[in-house]
């Protein structure tokens, strides 16, 4: 089952995550953060496999400024690391203990995702 949850950074930057539904209430919950210039949604295989067998509840975010973030990579913008490190990823992740409250958190991240998730 696929649903959206929506993230707000402290700074007003909104994120609307897809969510892969496991069929255990138990099941880890899997942070997807995607490649830099690849939005979240190219990862749908990737989250629907880990739902489809009872890996856990994936969540597929896109980063700031790509895919459904409200943030814009564009001439003026002034954001990098440290907006995804300090608001971005902090916001996600007390929006997923909130909704998914007491299963394990997970991070997965491809290349730009998987260092920004070290």
């Amino acid at each position: 089952m696929t649903a959206e949850l929506v993230i707000d950074s402290p700074d007003g930057v909104g994120h609307t995550a897809k969510v892969f539904q496991a069929h255990r209430d138990d099941a880890p919950v899997v942070l997807c953060l995607p490649a830099m210039g690849v939005a979240a949604d190219y990862y749908e295989p990737f989250g629907e496999g880990i739902a489809r067998m009872g890996a856990g509840t994936a969540v597929l975010l896109d980063l700031r400024g790509q895919g459904r973030s409200s943030a814009s990579a564009r001439r003026g913008d002034d954001f990098g690391y440290r907006e995804i490190l300090e608001l971005d990823l902090p916001a996600a992740v007390a929006a997923l203990r909130g909704a998914f409250p007491g299963r394990a958190l997970y991070l997965a991240g491809h290349s730009l995702g998987g260092q920004l998730g070290l």
